[in-house]
């Protein structure tokens, strides 16, 4: 097997992939290209963007881990290119008190650089660090932790170059209890960091039996915790509940008084609640996804995959209703509002429920943009993020579900015009009065939207190889 290596390289092996150059708005060093945002986002949000950026290269793209003095020092030099004041670095504490891990490989950190009297862990709820400058108190483009609600820019990193054979193999395991306070989608999110700091997969918990819900009762009480996220929903269909580590439909349940109730209409995310008062004994409740809760995570015991090279084909019946079928694709339009991250993240937590992959929509063409301008009708809606975006260059569009630059375009007055100069993701909109008929507007990626998902309809899977 035989390879050639230059300063920019190709490498070719069987059934691998490797890239060897940083694209544009990228900056090299070293074996990886490091990318500063232009909009401020949680945590949580700054690290799915990362990754719907790297996508758009068709990498792996993650929150920068910053693991010695010299790569520091480079992403000082680049923060000070353009008058950055603070940006969220991988590093978090998410799982042990001061014990910080990095996101992008799970490592647990081993260089720091802290700013004076940092990490302080003020409030008790700094649990995720950012480069910060105050000259005044002495941050120097030096760390702090805070909290990982906080807006704030951030920094991405991808490989410069990346071998895309994966080995898989045994582990072992310990699970999670998380006191700290996220939405519903953001403590999805972090599970996934908190599982990959052990090399694994990690979800929110699937309680789907008696004995594992007098499991997590017993871990409540020991914490003393009155209310939690478990990985229930009815996103999709109103009373109809899904785990989101495996998608499936739920047959065991241990509601408390008169509920689920779906007061309001937005209840679709459940907790384990804890109010002798009015019955809830460590019962659930349908709450909106959008209430600050802590929440339980959940890993496997052991993981043991098979590579072995082959592919499986499978023909996957079209999803019931509220799922609409065209060409060769499935679309869905959300009930909740959310952020342009948290609204990527559901459509694919969604998708898992039918045992595929999904992302928000894809508008290629002038009938597909009918097509959901007709389901928009339906149900009244003024305006649904779709799966665009130009997070990495000003007024340079890709689609997230492919990372395909966008060449159809269906944009409303005077769009895009990235007005406040933050407005980096797509909506279609309706609005008579400034002539927006289910035409496209650009937003900031921080306004919460209803939004359009989309899954294929016929669905290929492949057995790792």
């Amino acid at each position: 097997m035989s390879f050639v290596w230059m300063k920019l390289c190709v490498l070719a092996f069987v059934a691998t992939v490797v890239f060897c150059a940083c694209p544009n708005s990228w900056s090299h060093y070293e074996d990886k290209c490091f990318f500063l945002s232009r909009d401020n986002e949680t945590f949580a949000d700054s690290l799915k963007l990362c990754e719907v950026i790297g996508r758009q290269y068709g990498r792996s793209a993650s929150l920068a881990t910053v693991d010695d003095a010299k790569t520091q020092q480079f992403l000082t030099d680049l923060m000070i290119k353009i008058n950055s004041i603070g940006m969220y670095i991988g590093l978090n504490d998410l799982v042990t008190e001061g014990t910080f891990h990095w996101v992008a490989n799970g490592k647990q950190a081993t260089y720091f650089n802290w700013g004076p009297t940092q990490p302080n862990n003020r409030g008790g709820n700094e649990n995720c660090v950012a480069m910060r400058v105050d000259p005044v108190i002495g941050f120097n483009y030096s760390w702090t932790d805070g909290p990982c609600t906080v807006p704030t820019t951030y920094i991405c990193e991808m490989v410069l170059y990346e071998n895309r054979r994966k080995k898989f193999d045994k582990v072992k395991v310990r699970a999670t209890v998380a006191n700290f306070f996220q939405i519903y989608i953001k403590a999805l999110k972090l599970c996934e960091v908190i599982g990959r700091q052990y090399g694994r997969s990690a979800s929110l918990a699937t309680v789907d039996d008696a004995k594992t819900q007098q499991f997590l009762t017993d871990l409540m009480i020991k914490i003393n915790s009155i209310g939690m996220y478990i990985g229930l929903n009815d996103l999709v269909t109103e009373g109809t509940f899904h785990w989101v580590a495996n998608g499936k439909q739920a047959t065991y349940f241990n509601w408390g008084p008169t509920q689920p109730n779906n007061r309001g209409g937005n209840e679709n995310c459940v907790a384990m609640r804890v109010d002798p008062v009015i019955g809830f004994n460590y019962s659930w409740t349908d709450g909106p996804c959008t209430v600050p809760t802590t929440y339980i995570c959940e890993m496997v015991f052991f993981l043991s995959l098979v590579q072995n090279g082959l592919k499986v084909f499978s023909l996957i019946r079209l999803p019931r209703d509220p799922w609409t079928h065209y060409k060769d694709k499935c679309f869905f339009l959300s009930r909740d509002n959310e952020t342009f991250a948290d609204s990527l993240k559901l459509c694919e937590v969604i998708g898992r429920q039918y045992g595929r992959s999904a992302s928000l929509a894809t508008v290629d063409d002038a009938k597909t943009q009918q097509f959901l301008a007709d389901l928009m009708i339906k149900i009244n809606s003024i305006g649904m993020y779709i799966g665009l975006n130009d997070l990495v260059t000003e007024g340079t569009f890709h689609w997230v579900a492919n990372g395909k630059q966008a060449t159809y375009f269906n944009w409303g007055p005077t769009q895009p015009n990235n007005r406040g100069g933050n407005e980096n993701c797509v909506a279609m909109t309706v609005d008579p009065v400034m002539g927006f008929n289910y035409s496209w507007t650009d937003d900031p990626c921080t306004v919460p939207l209803t939004y359009i998902c989309e899954m294929v309809a016929a669905d290929i899977g492949n057995l790792l190889g």
